[in-house]
């Protein structure tokens, strides 16, 4: 005899709820067998940006057998419909002053973040895949040289996922237009650029040296005579058990300045552009079968409270719990009058 009243109380509370929220819309998760997106979009869409991540996983996973791909942080994607959306995730982001960003990716042990912009997807995904790729070497490897670690990150950024196929390195990152106009940096010299290394803070030079590091890793991937990343594979192994890395890049790849004649005649050449097709067949995931649904009014403003906290924008975190409460508060405290 009950059941009828508190149906229909439940109903008007759903009600309530979603008035007092205003605008505000409850966001899509998908979930695949390694990532979580949400999003203000369709299920379609979550669907295919979850299918490419978990194609990017399954390319490191194949060329890297023995890696850990799974931290303890699980990584939860914000999948934004659009600029609105992608500011309303990052405000503080966007009150700085230069270019806006397509993709972001936040690390760290506990949670793990990604945003990206589906109206930007073919510019933004290479932002966060190399981040991605990123927080794979960092699970897995000691230590590895800035080149090395930036070079590597942009080359599977890159990536392109086409017909149930993986291209590795087919595609330049738009950087590396600065190296055919310009001298390149020694192999000697970039190697030892650190964080503190002007190459790397210096506006004229950054770029260089993301594009060289880039070169020189696809060029230690698929030159003649590297024997499909054999040799750069020997080259990590020994810097992992401590050995000096001059001395370990000269032991693998011989004199410096040969190199340096090697590296030069690759990229001026173009070899690159018919070497770097690097395809390997993916693993086959039916994104139609990822599940979904759509989050509450409260689950959403606790996902999105969650990764303003995450992002250090603790202002926006306490607004939108601050709303959920007078939320719950002006929508609940009366029915309970009216109920008594």
């Amino acid at each position: 005899m009950h059941c009828r009243p508190i149906r229909l109380l439940g109903s008007l509370l759903v009600v309530l709820l979603t008035e007092a929220v205003g605008s505000q819309k409850p966001w899509v998760e998908v979930t695949s067998p390694h990532f979580r997106v949400l999003t203000d979009s369709s299920r379609t869409d979550a669907r295919h940006v979850a299918h490419e991540f978990e194609q990017m996983r399954s390319a490191l996973a194949d060329v890297y057998p023995e890696f850990r791909l799974d931290g303890g942080a699980p990584l939860v994607i914000f999948a934004a419909h659009d600029e609105a959306t992608a500011k309303s995730l990052l405000p503080l982001i966007w009150k700085e002053k230069g270019a806006k960003p397509v993709g972001e990716f936040f690390h760290g042990w506990e949670k793990r973040y990604a945003m990206v912009r589906l109206d930007e997807w073919d510019h933004g995904a290479p932002v966060v895949y190399h981040e991605y790729t990123h927080s794979i070497l960092y699970l897995n490897l000691h230590w590895l040289p800035l080149w090395l670690s930036e070079g590597m990150a942009n080359l599977y950024g890159f990536s392109r996922f086409e017909n149930g196929k993986i291209f590795v390195g087919a595609v330049p990152p738009s950087f590396t237009e600065v190296m055919p106009s310009s001298s390149l940096i020694p192999i000697e010299t970039l190697i030892g650029v650190d964080s503190r290394s002007p190459y790397y803070h210096n506006e004229d030079k950054v770029y260089q040296f993301y594009a060289e590091s880039w070169a020189l890793v696809h060029f230690m991937m698929f030159g003649p005579g590297m024997n499909r990343g054999t040799r750069l594979n020997q080259f990590s192994t020994l810097l992992q058990q401590g050995m000096e890395q001059k001395k370990a890049f000269q032991q693998v790849f011989g004199d410096f300045k040969e190199m340096d004649v090697a590296l030069g005649n690759y990229i001026h050449q173009f070899a690159f552009q018919q070497a770097g097709v690097f395809v390997r067949k993916s693993t086959q995931f039916d994104e139609k079968t990822f599940p979904s649904r759509t989050l509450s009014i409260a689950e959403t403003e606790a996902e999105l409270a969650s990764f303003h906290l995450w992002t250090d924008d603790v202002a926006g975190a306490k607004s939108i719990a601050e709303q959920a409460v007078r939320m719950i508060q002006s929508s609940v405290l009366p029915m309970r009058s009216w109920v008594s």
